[in-house]
C-alpha cells in the first residue's frame, strides 16, 4: 500500500481506499502518454480533497517529463 485515501463519505460513511504502488506507477504513465507538461502550465485541480489521488499526481510530479 502507498496511500491511504479516505472517501469524502456523501453517499453513505467514509471509507479507507488502498492504493498501491502498481496503481500509481501504471496510473502516471497512462496519464503521461496523454497529457504532456509544457513549460508555463498551470494545473487548477477541482476534486474534493477527499480524494487525494488526483492531487498527487499533480503535487508529486509523477507526469513529468
Amino acid at each position: 500500500m502507498a496511500v491511504l485515501s479516505y472517501t469524502s463519505g456523501t453517499t453513505s460513511l467514509p471509507k479507507g481506499a488502498m492504493i498501491s504502488h502498481e496503481y500509481l506507477i501504471k496510473g502516471g504513465i497512462r496519464w503521461s502518454a496523454v497529457y504532456i507538461p509544457l513549460e508555463g502550465d498551470e494545473n487548477l485541480s477541482y476534486m474534493s480533497p477527499a480524494w487525494i489521488s488526483e492531487q498527487f499526481y499533480i503535487e508529486c510530479g509523477c507526469c513529468s517529463v
